[in-house]
C-alpha cells in the first residue's frame, strides 16, 4: 500500500496532490467544472461560499505565534507618531509657542522714542520662533510626509496580514469542535477586501451562513485603514504663509518704520508752517502727480492708480478730458501712503476725508463783517477809471483756534468760504450784468482707520470710536532723556496718561480755512498781484514755452482751467503753468485766473472748476496737517513694518483633526485587539489561507 494519498480534482488537465497519511486524511472531492477560465472561477466561488461540510481543525501541535503583535505594535506606533506629530504641526511648532502670524500674540509692542530708549519691544518676545527652531520644525515636517507616504502604502496588507492572523485564532475559539465550512472561506479569502465575498455575505439572501462578527470586525479595521490616508490627503494642506521669525532669540526686528500722525500730534501743529507747506504744494502741483496718500474705496470710479491723469480722467463724448474731483467718504487722505502693508503688524492710522460743495447765492448771503480770514483786491485794467472792479473772499472761522477736539473718536467739522464779484468785475468778463457770489462748504471727517495687514489685506473703514490704549496697535513710549526701558508707565505712553498740552498760539486750521489762506493769503499768487494795474495785457498762456524747470512763479491749480471741451475758438479762461514774469502783467495773470477758476460763463460749462480748485486745496491742506503732525517727536506714532518670514505650514481644521483622530484610533486599537488576540491564543497554523483550508479534515 502506498504511503501517500491523492486528491483527484478533475478538471481537463488533471491535478495530483499529494499528502502524507500520518499528517491528514484527506477525502476525495470531485467536481465538474467548464475548460473556459471565467466559468472555472464563478463555479469555484460558488462551490466556496455555498458549502455547508462540516470541518474540523487537524489534531496537530499549536503554539503560540507572538511575530504579529510585533509587527502590530510597530505599524501602530509609527502611524500614531505621524499623525500626532502632523495634528501638532497643524497646530504649534514641535519647537517654539505657536505659529505667529501677527504681532498681537507677542504684544503689546512698546516702540520708545527718546534719547538712548529709541528702540522696539514686546513683552512676549520670548515665544517668538527662531530661525533654529523653524528648521526643525521643517524636518519634522519633512519626516511626517515621507513616512505618511510609505504607511499609506502599507495600510491595506499589513491590516489584511494582522487580520488573517486573528482569524485563526477566532475558528478555534469560535467552533472548538466542528464548524460549517461556508464560515471558513470567506476568513480563508480575506473577504474584508473583496467586494464581492463582501456583497454575498452582507447582502445574499443565506447570508447567515458565511457571515461572522469576525469578518464585520475585520471588514471596519481595513476599512479604517483605507480612509486614513485619503481623508489627510483631503483634509491636510500645506501653504506657504508669512510667519514672525528672528534670527536669534529676542525681540523681534521689524524690516522699516514710518511715522504717523496723531489728534495728539496734531494739535501741536503750527499753522504758519502748515500754510506755507500747503502753498508750496499747491504751487508745484502738476495735472500728472502721483499722490500716493490718496485712499480710495474699491467702489471708486477713481481707482486704476493714484495719479490725477490716470485715475481721476474720464473721456467724454464731446471730446477733451473731464477732471474727475475726490470723491468724499470714498476718498480720504493719510500720512500713510495707500500702496503700505504693515504685514505682521496690526495698526491703525490718522485720516481725513473731506467733501467741497459750491453753489451760487444771492449777495446778500456773503458776510457783511468777515469774523476769520478776508481779502480783497480790485481788478481794474485801467487805474484811471472811476468804477471799481472787485473781487473778495471770506472766510468765517477762528483764526486762532483749534477746531478739533483731542480725541481719536470720530468727529466732524463744516467750514464754509464766500467769494464775490462786484457787477463791474463781471461785466468786464462777460455780458453779465449782476453781481456774482458763491458759498463753498467742507464737511471734513477725522478718525482712524485700521492698515492693510496680511491679515485683512485691505484698509478697514473708518472707524465710529478708538482707543488706543485698549487697541492692538504698537505703544508709543516717551521717556525721560538719556532712560531706557522694557516696560513704562502709563504717563509715559501716548494714548494712555501721557499728558498732552494746550495747543500753541497759531495752532492747525481747518482744512478749508487752511486752503483759502494758502490761495489767497500773503506771498501767494494772488496777494502778489492784488491791487495791481498795467497795460500789459499778454494772457498767460501765451508763456507756455517757458519750461517747468525756468518757471519762476507758477500759476496755482492752472491744470483745473484747461480744455474741458474741444473747440476750435481760442479759450479766454485756458490758463498755462507759468506766469508772467513782468510786474506789468501781474494784472492780467490775475484776472485771467480769476475769471478760468472762479467765475461762470453764460453757458455754465465751468460751474465747477471752484469745486475742483478747493477740493484740490483742501487735500493738499489736508496732506500737509498730517505730515506736519507726524514730524512731532513727542506725539507722533512709529509704525513698525515688517513682512515676515515665508515658511511651509501644515493646515487642518480642528474638526478635521477630530475625526482623522477618532478613525486613528478605531483602526489601532482594533489592530492591538486582534494581535493580542492571536498571540495570546496557541494556534495550529500562522495564518488562515489556502494551504490552511486544504489542511481542514472532513467529518
Amino acid at each position: 500500500m502506498n504511503d501517500m494519498s491523492t486528491v483527484r480534482l478533475p478538471f481537463t488537465n488533471e491535478i495530483s496532490v499529494e499528502y502524507p497519511h500520518d499528517t491528514v486524511e484527506t477525502p476525495r472531492f470531485r467536481h465538474h467544472v467548464r475548460d473556459e477560465l471565467g466559468d472555472h472561477q464563478a463555479e469555484a466561488e460558488k462551490l466556496l461560499v455555498t458549502s455547508d461540510t462540516p470541518v474540523s481543525i487537524p489534531q496537530i501541535p499549536r503554539k503560540r505565534r507572538p511575530l504579529s503583535l510585533l509587527c502590530c505594535f510597530l505599524y501602530a506606533f509609527i502611524l500614531i507618531f505621524c499623525w500626532s506629530i502632523t495634528a501638532i504641526l497643524c497646530v504649534r511648532p514641535i519647537k517654539g509657542s505657536g505659529w505667529h502670524d501677527t504681532y498681537t500674540y507677542i504684544g503689546p509692542c512698546t516702540y520708545s522714542e527718546g534719547g538712548m530708549a529709541q528702540g522696539f519691544s514686546c513683552d512676549g518676545w520670548e515665544n517668538i520662533l527662531t530661525r533654529s527652531q523653524l528648521a526643525v520644525n521643517d524636518r519634522w515636517r519633512r519626516t511626517v510626509r515621507v513616512l505618511g507616504t510609505v504607511m499609506s502604502v502599507a495600510a491595506i496588507p499589513v491590516s489584511s496580514a494582522l487580520c488573517a492572523r486573528g482569524a485563526v485564532a477566532y475558528i478555534q475559539n469560535r467552533y472548538p469542535d466542528d464548524f460549517p465550512f461556508s464560515k471558513v472561506i470567506p476568513l480563508a479569502d480575506r473577504g474584508w477586501l473583496n467586494p464581492t465575498i463582501m456583497g454575498g455575505a452582507l447582502f445574499a439572501r443565506d447570508r447567515r451562513k458565511y457571515l461572522s462578527w469576525y469578518l464585520i470586525v475585520s471588514l471596519c479595521i481595513c476599512g479604517f485603514g483605507t480612509l486614513i490616508w485619503p481623508l489627510q490627503e483631503l483634509l491636510l494642506t500645506q501653504k506657504s504663509v508669512q510667519l514672525l521669525v528672528v534670527e536669534h532669540a529676542g525681540a523681534p526686528d521689524p524690516s522699516s518704520y514710518v511715522p504717523d500722525a496723531d489728534i495728539a500730534a496734531l494739535s501741536q501743529v503750527n499753522s504758519a508752517y502748515a500754510i506755507g507747506a500747503t502753498r508750496a504744494a499747491i504751487n508745484m502741483a502738476e495735472y500728472w502727480d502721483s499722490q500716493p496718500n490718496i485712499w480710495r474705496d474699491p467702489e471708486n470710479t477713481c481707482n486704476q492708480t493714484s495719479t490725477w491723469s490716470s485715475s481721476c480722467t474720464r473721456p467724454r463724448p464731446e471730446g477733451g478730458t473731464f477732471l474727475w474731483p475726490l470723491l468724499g467718504n470714498s476718498t480720504f487722505v493719510s500720512n500713510i501712503a495707500s500702496t503700505l502693508n504693515t504685514g505682521l503688524a496690526v495698526n491703525h492710522a490718522f485720516r481725513f476725508n473731506s467733501t467741497v460743495d459750491c453753489v451760487t447765492v444771492e449777495e446778500s448771503a456773503y458776510p457783511p463783517t468777515c469774523s476769520g480770514f478776508t481779502t480783497s483786491t480790485r481788478i481794474n485794467t485801467d487805474p484811471e477809471s472811476t468804477e471799481d472792479q472787485i473781487f473778495k473772499v471770506c472766510v468765517p472761522g477762528a483764526m486762532d483756534k483749534f477746531p478739533w477736539n483731542v480725541t481719536r473718536n470720530r468727529q466732524d467739522i463744516s467750514e464754509e468760504l464766500y467769494f464775490h464779484f462786484n457787477t463791474a468785475a463781471v461785466s468786464s468778463f462777460s455780458n453779465a450784468s449782476s453781481s456774482f457770489t458763491r458759498r463753498c462748504t467742507a464737511n471734513t471727517t477725522a478718525g482712524y482707520f485700521q492698515l492693510p495687514n496680511n491679515l485683512n489685506s485691505t484698509f478697514g473703514p473708518l472707524l465710529e470710536e478708538f482707543d488706543l490704549a485698549l487697541s492692538d496697535d504698537s505703544q508709543m513710549a516717551f521717556p525721560p532723556e538719556g532712560t531706557g526701558s522694557d516696560h513704562y508707565p502709563p504717563e509715559r505712553l501716548l494714548g494712555h496718561a501721557y499728558p498732552i498740552p494746550d495747543p500753541p498760539e497759531t495752532p492747525a486750521l481747518g482744512p478749508l480755512l487752511t486752503a483759502a489762506l494758502s490761495l489767497f493769503g500773503p506771498s501767494t499768487f494772488f496777494s502778489t498781484r492784488a491791487n495791481t494795474s498795467g497795460t500789459d495785457n499778454t494772457p498767460a498762456h501765451n508763456n507756455a514755452s517757458i519750461t517747468p524747470e525756468n518757471c519762476t512763479d507758477t500759476i496755482p491749480l492752472y491744470y483745473i482751467a484747461t480744455r474741458t471741451f474741444a473747440t476750435s475758438s481760442e479759450e479766454p479762461r485756458r490758463l498755462r503753468r507759468c506766469a508772467s514774469t513782468s510786474e506789468s502783467a501781474y494784472n492780467s495773470d490775475l484776472r485771467a485766473w480769476l475769471n478760468g477758476m472762479f467765475l461762470v460763463d453764460a453757458s455754465d460749462n465751468y460751474r465747477l472748476r471752484a469745486r475742483d480748485a478747493f477740493t484740490q486745496a483742501v487735500f493738499f491742506a489736508n496732506k500737509v496737517n498730517l505730515a506736519q503732525a507726524a514730524a512731532i517727536p513727542d506725539y507722533r506714532r512709529i509704525i513698525p513694518l515688517d513682512e515676515g518670514v515665508q515658511v511651509e505650514r501644515l493646515f487642518m481644521s480642528t474638526a478635521g483633526i477630530a475625526v482623522l483622530s477618532v478613525i486613528i484610533g478605531l483602526h489601532s486599537l482594533g489592530l492591538i485587539w486582534v494581535s493580542i488576540y492571536s498571540a495570546w491564543v496557541p494556534t495550529w497554523t500562522e495564518v488562515l489561507d489556502a494551504l490552511a483550508v486544504a489542511r481542514l479534515r472532513v467529518e
